[in-house]
């Protein structure tokens, strides 16, 4: 198992109240070592006052069974325990610039870390619950937890890719390319760029100014905004990128939309 990177002292305050606010938001807190008892006493008053059973239910069904009481809360925390942790291992991951494997390998730690502490929620206080909690609840825990080990991992591949495309656009070499130094042209030259692929389209298609980032592999425009406009927000990464994309020829912008899915 790979070792996990050091967190910072706010972070690992602000997991650690997470858990408490956790625990006690599903009443992990101490009272729930009672939960089954409780049950099984409110089913044996129930079965108290009805003795003949319920009409229509065979009688090899009768009998009180408490296996699922804390399954629930223990699932719920778990994942949510999961999700904190997945978010702070993630920050760091992203900024490291590692595949997304080093992430992966992360997350079967974390998965094991969260498995003994919610094991430890039920531990010690007595056999028949500790014998339930490998029994009933265990197996919940597992199961949940391996599609979220599997749903982050393919979140991150799917990070890495947008990544690796932003890069390889920012890095082609492209005929004539020139890369846009002068902010206050840079609206026009966007424009002017549209204008020119639109003339290549058949009527009834359109570009327009998401395409642009699109094609660069971003997710959202917020980044070619602040570059067209020459925000400080935009970085010399974007400059790269969308620099290269204007410079293309427009059929070759075209194709690279249809090839991305783009455009129709």
């Amino acid at each position: 198992m790979p070792n996990l990177p050091e967190l910072s002292d706010s972070t690992k305050r602000k997991l650690e109240l997470r858990w408490r606010a956790l625990l006690d938001s599903n009443g992990l807190t101490g009272e729930h070592f009672h939960w089954h008892e409780q049950e099984r006493d409110r089913l044996r008053r129930l079965a108290a006052q009805s003795p003949t059973g319920v009409p229509g239910v065979p009688h090899s069904l009768r009998k009180p069974t408490t296996d699922d009481i804390g399954v629930v809360a223990s699932v719920t925390v778990a994942a949510e325990r999961f999700n904190g942790l997945t978010l702070e291992y993630g920050r760091v991951w992203r900024s490291s610039g590692d595949r997304y494997e080093s992430l992966v390998g992360w997350l079967e730690v974390l998965k094991q870390r969260v498995s003994i502490e919610i094991a430890s929620i039920w531990a010690g206080a007595s056999k028949s619950i500790e014998r339930w909690y490998q029994r009933a609840c265990r197996p919940a825990v597992e199961e949940t937890l391996a599609k979220l080990v599997k749903d982050a991992s393919a979140s991150a591949r799917t990070m890495e890719l947008a990544v690796l495309d932003r890069e390889k656009v920012a890095t082609e070499p492209e005929q004539a390319a020139v890369i846009v130094d002068r902010k206050g042209e840079r609206r026009e030259l966007v424009d002017d760029f549209l204008n020119r692929c639109n003339q290549e389209l058949a009527i009834g298609s359109r570009i327009v100014k998401h395409h642009i980032w699109q094609a660069a592999g971003y997710k959202q425009g917020r980044q070619f905004l602040y570059w067209q406009q020459g925000n400080a927000k935009a970085t010399g990464v974007d400059q790269r990128i969308f620099s290269r994309i204007l410079a293309m020829a427009p059929g070759d912008f075209i194709l690279l939309l249809r090839k991305k899915h783009c455009l129709k």
